[in-house]
C-alpha cells in the first residue's frame, strides 16, 4: 500500500468515524420523530396575533417533521409574529395557503415579527429537523 493510499483510508476511516459520532442517539426514521428536549415534546414553533409576541399566542404543534399542518379557524391568516423554537437544526417554513402551499417565509430562530406583506396571511407551516 502505497502512501497516499494510506492517507485516503485513514481519512475514510477518519470521517465514518465521525459520522458515527454525529448519528449517536439518532433511530431509524429520525427525520419523523420529534426531539425531546428535557423530557417535554418540543413544539417548535409558537404563533402570536400581535407583533412582538404580544397575546394572544398559540403553540403550533407539529404531526410529525416535515408535514404541512394547516391553522384552524381561529388562527388562519391571524399572525403577525411568530417564535421559531432557537434549537440547532430546526427550520421552519410558513405559507399564505392550506397545504402548504402559495407564496413561503422562512422566520429564522426567535422571535420574527413578520413583514407588512405577511402579517394576517400565513395559513399553513410546517418544521424540519436537520
Amino acid at each position: 500500500m502505497n502512501v497516499f493510499s494510506a492517507l485516503l483510508l485513514s481519512l475514510f476511516a477518519l470521517v465514518a468515524a465521525a459520522d458515527l459520532i454525529a448519528l449517536t442517539g439518532f433511530t431509524e426514521g429520525h427525520a419523523y420523530i420529534p426531539r425531546r428536549l428535557d423530557t417535554r415534546e418540543l413544539i417548535p414553533l409558537k404563533g402570536c396575533m400581535g407583533v412582538d409576541n404580544y397575546e394572544p399566542c398559540t403553540p403550533l404543534p407539529i404531526s410529525s417533521w416535515g408535514s404541512c399542518t394547516d391553522l384552524n379557524s381561529t388562527w388562519d391568516k391571524s399572525l403577525s409574529s411568530v417564535m421559531v423554537e432557537d434549537v440547532p437544526g430546526i427550520f421552519c417554513q410558513l405559507f399564505d395557503n392550506q397545504h402548504c402551499g402559495g407564496n413561503e417565509i422562512d422566520p429564522p430562530a426567535g422571535l420574527t415579527n413578520l413583514p407588512d406583506t405577511w402579517i394576517n396571511q400565513t395559513s399553513s407551516y410546517n418544521c424540519f429537523v436537520f
